[in-house]
């Protein structure tokens, strides 16, 4: 997953940030278009431009992603909540 951090969003990303396109506890609401739907068995990776050459890539279950319609092109918003994000090195 690759996310901007602090002002690091180009003005395009702020601008569809602030589109408030759902009502949600979840303020991290990133709208931005498919790119890629790689379908396994039980899980499916999505991968949605956010803005030029930035992405975020979820994994959700299969069953999802059909009943949702998912596909390349598709307008959709990825929502973040996690009370922390860590990060290693090798």
């Amino acid at each position: 997953m690759m996310v901007a951090v602090g002002g690091a969003f180009p003005r395009r990303a702020q601008i569809l940030l602030k589109e408030n396109l759902m009502k949600l506890s979840a303020r991290n609401q990133f709208p931005g278009t498919i790119l890629s739907v790689k379908k396994g068995p039980t899980s499916t990776s999505v991968k949605i431009e956010i803005a030029e050459g930035l992405h975020i890539t979820s994994i959700i279950t299969t069953e999802a992603v059909i009943e949702l319609k998912l596909k390349k092109g598709t307008r959709a918003v990825a929502i973040i909540k996690a009370p922390s994000v860590m990060l290693g090195v090798a």
